[in-house]
């Protein structure tokens, strides 16, 4: 699994996150076409195996619950 962390500290925000997530928070995973910005929803998706159709499935409804 390949990561890229970027350093928000102090409100600093990048333009492409601020695009992807729309309650501007620090926590958003972006896998594909898909982008989840609500933790337990990360923490869901991480869990199950990466390339799982379910995970990409589950999170993208329980973004649309949110």
């Amino acid at each position: 699994m390949e990561v890229d962390t970027i350093d928000a500290r102090g409100g600093n925000l990048p333009e492409d996150l601020l695009d992807l997530n729309p309650y501007q928070s620090v926590r958003t995973l972006v896998d594909r076409d898909l982008v989840i910005y609500d933790s337990r929803a990360i923490i869901e998706y991480a869990l199950l195996p990466i390339f799982s159709r379910a995970a990409f499935v589950r999170a993208g409804r329980r973004l649309s619950k949110a």
